[in-house]
């Protein structure tokens, strides 16, 4: 579902053949046309951390083509995207070759499904080494790095690529994180990233920023205002215009990405609350930051409160109490009630066909 999901954003189509006894073929088409990319600019509105970054990580785009030997293909959507509630669209990018190092499967599906309508070719790693090993391996143009992994978390893998100085294709590395303070953000910037965007991902501070990259970036305020939400009355439990980010994706895609959080967040409330019993913290901040971070990208905003406050506590290793706990079962239960609309949606009937 998702590969078809993927395939269908991109304006193509997707065929299995099978033979019994042998295996499945899949394939599918999508028309790409070949595109430059533009040099990259700073740019009002996205957020550069440090104004000379970008200069220094200009690269030689020409001397990289004849040591690959061949032009890399790339690609606008076959459709510009809209924002819900907004009336511009998206401005299209030119197409790019990303990493994205995240270690959450609902954020990986969620932002792979944002790049590939964006008409980006991305490969995905779940820690911070594989993401080094990777970048070392391959010239991607931007690393999309989440800040907490396991392994090698995100600004330990930020200075090792950096590290690597030019014996490799410098990237743009962006960092992924909840945490939008002063001190995280010198801490990304300390670490050799050049971006910074705070989860969960917008579909439109995403295209900006890598529109900026390219150098074909537009101010994020000149677009109009979304339009107001109308309120519901568990607006406390769900964000519903992040939530509404996913709509994009189909119906079948969001039920699908949505089922799957329900499947993961039960079990990992299970694991959270065996961690405290055994006062496990380490395991604890691990478990509550990785649900606190899904929470967030479905727009399960209260679950996601709940689970950064249980994450600050094990952080400090301090007590974490039964009221806690118990807030952290209701905000669970509140909010798969609230999207159970959403995981399963109707079919519209096939129409009949027409009598002779």
């Amino acid at each position: 579902a998702i590969s078809q999901a993927l395939v269908e954003i991109m304006g193509g189509r997707i065929e299995v053949t099978s033979t019994v006894g042998v295996g499945s073929t899949f394939a599918f088409t999508i028309a790409w046309p070949l595109a430059a990319r533009p040099e990259r600019r700073a740019a009002t509105g996205v957020d550069w951390l440090s104004s000379g970054r970008p200069e220094r990580r200009r690269r030689d785009d020409a001397a990289t083509h004849e040591s690959a030997g061949r032009e890399r293909p790339g690609s606008g959507p076959a459709d510009p995207s809209t924002l819900p509630g907004r009336s511009s669209p998206i401005p299209p990018t030119p197409g790019l070759r990303i990493l994205l190092a995240e270690d959450n499967v609902i954020n990986q599906k969620v932002a792979q499904l944002m790049l590939a309508r964006g008409g980006h070719r991305v490969d995905t790693v779940s820690d911070g080494l594989e993401a080094v090993q990777a970048v070392g391996a391959v010239a991607y143009d931007v690393v999309l790095m989440d800040v907490h992994m396991p392994v090698m978390d995100g600004l330990e893998a930020a200075r090792r690529i950096r590290g690597l100085g030019d014996s490799i294709r410098q990237p743009v590395i962006i960092a992924l994180t909840a945490s939008a303070t002063t001190e995280a953000r010198q801490a990304c910037l300390e670490a050799g990233m050049d971006l910074y965007l705070t989860k969960p991902i917008r579909p439109a501070e995403l295209a900006e920023t890598l529109a900026t990259v390219t150098g074909a970036g537009t101010v994020l305020g000149d677009c109009p205002d979304a339009a107001p939400i109308a309120s519901r009355p568990d607006d406390a439990v769900i964000d519903y215009e992040v939530l509404g980010y996913l709509d994009d994706v189909g119906a079948e895609t969001k039920g699908w990405l949505l089922r799957s959080f329900a499947g993961q967040g039960e079990s990992r409330l299970r694991a959270i609350s065996a961690g405290i019993e055994a006062l496990d913290h380490e395991h604890v901040v691990e478990l509550a930051h990785r649900l606190r971070g899904s929470s967030a990208t479905v727009g399960a905003s209260a679950l996601a409160a709940v689970c950064a406050e249980i994450e600050v506590a094990a952080t400090r290793q301090e007590p974490i109490t039964a009221g806690q706990v118990a807030r952290l079962g209701t905000a669970m239960d509140r909010t798969l009630s609230a999207l159970e609309p959403f995981m399963h949606p109707v079919r519209e009937p096939e129409p009949e066909p027409e009598s002779a």
